[in-house]
């Protein structure tokens, strides 16, 4: 920075802020009346990798405060930082943007009319050959342009003298051919960078350590906290767990008992098994049955359909001997009364004929005529008779017996008939 005094200082990509912060204080320690600009997005890219605004809020936190007066941090992409600075206005430009080929490329030709005529670029990675990495490339071929001067420690370094009139140091380091010159300004830059490295590794070491000590300390004072805690819990746990033992003691009691009762209970629970055996046993010999029975049933059932048909034809049948034997019973009445009939006229023919005996001859031819008459009666009479007779052995007469016995004591009796012959003149 001393060497170059540069008016105007412009770094794209910054990231952290580790080369940036830097210059920034090379500028302030050095007095130089020197505007710096740092043009990044804070996201990151392929080659740094991706991050959160974290990174530019901690890099914000400890610029501002040291290096606001006269830096300023562009979050942008470098081609929208270029219209920001003004043309012919940069005198150092450093670039550590996305490092393949194309990238590079680009961004030295976008800014390169924002140079001056005493501007120096710088070039970070030229020394890297994996992957994609193209600086070493895009540095072969500004070499053929522009004076130059290369450390080739760690990733590389290179000065390119871009300007017309550089800087006469910088111009004085590009003009080196002296090998041994040049080894010796590579090896003290080298031994001043791994100082540094090893200054800023201690440095963090120590940072980490006071972090990681302090860290300790709180979490001792935590643990200590927590011990004294815990042995306050652990009194209350002691006077809980002597509880908890006599609670166990009577638990353990009461588990005897139940043990007892559970030894009870399975015996008894085996005695209902062998119950539970018989009864299923018991219950298949009924089941059995059941199936049996229920066979006889609908056996039964088909039987005594059967039988209610035939019933219902005996009952048909009973009903047409009944209407049979009620009109046998009408006819044996009316016999009957006929019967009665020929008796009475029997008796008044027998007084007749009593009387006409005693009238004499007179009445003698009369009385033939009666005894004629009479004998045709009698005749009649043996006739009815035979006819009750064959009513008394019918089967209709004994069949409707309960039916005649019902309508009264005298039902159905007939009178004896009595043959009264009046005596004739000749048994006189």
């Amino acid at each position: 920075m001393c060497a170059t005094s540069p008016r105007v200082l412009v770094e794209l990509g910054t990231h952290t802020g580790v080369s940036y912060s830097a210059f920034c204080h090379a500028v302030a320690r050095a007095g130089i009346g020197t505007r710096c600009h740092a043009v990044d997005t804070w996201q990151g890219d392929p080659h740094a990798g991706l991050y959160g605004p974290e990174v530019l809020n901690e890099l914000r936190a400890f610029h501002d405060e040291r290096f606001g007066a006269f830096s300023t941090l562009l979050q942008c992409t470098f081609d929208e930082g270029v219209a920001h600075i003004e043309d012919g206005s940069i005198d150092l430009l450093h670039i550590d943007g996305l490092h393949n080929y194309e990238a590079v490329r680009h961004d030295f030709e976008t800014w390169l009319p924002k140079l001056s005529d005493r501007a120096v670029a710088l070039f970070h990675d030229i020394n890297v050959r994996r992957d994609d990495f193209g600086v070493w490339r895009l540095w072969a071929e500004l070499r053929e342009q522009y004076p130059w001067f290369d450390f080739v420690h760690g990733h590389g370094f290179g000065v390119l003298a871009v300007g017309e009139d550089t800087p006469a140091p910088v111009a004085a380091l590009c003009k080196l051919t002296d090998q041994a010159a040049i080894a010796m300004i590579r090896t003290r830059f080298a031994r001043l960078g791994e100082h540094w490295w090893i200054d800023r590794r201690e440095r963090l070491l120590a940072r980490s350590l006071s972090q990681h000590a302090a860290a300790t300390d709180a979490q001792a004072e935590q643990w200590r906290t927590a011990v004294a805690r815990s042995s306050s819990e652990a009194e209350g746990l002691r006077a809980e767990l002597g509880q908890r033992a006599a609670e166990a003691h009577q638990l353990r009691a009461e588990l005897g008992q139940r043990a007892a009762e559970a030894h009870q209970l399975r015996a008894e629970l085996g005695q209902r098994a062998a119950e539970a055996h018989q009864l299923r046993a018991e219950l298949g010999q009924r089941t059995a049955e059941a199936h049996q029975l229920r066979v006889e049933l609908a056996q039964r059932n088909a039987e005594a359909e059967r039988l209610r048909a035939e019933v219902g034809r005996h009952a048909r049948e009973a009903d047409a001997t009944r209407h049979a034997a009620e009109r046998a019973w009408e006819d044996f009445r009316t016999v009957s009364a006929r019967l009665s009939n020929a008796e009475q006229e029997a008796v008044g023919l027998r007084a007749r004929a009593e009387q006409a005996e005693a009238d004499g001859s007179a009445a003698a031819a009369r009385t033939a005529d009666l005894e004629g008459t009479l004998a045709e009666a009698q005749v009649e009479q043996g006739r009815l008779r035979h006819e009750l007779d064959d009513v008394l052995r019918s089967t209709f007469w004994q069949m409707t017996g309960p039916a005649r016995r019902a309508d009264g004591p005298t039902c159905g009796k007939s009178r004896p008939l009595r043959s009264r012959r009046p005596a004739s003149r000749h048994a006189e």
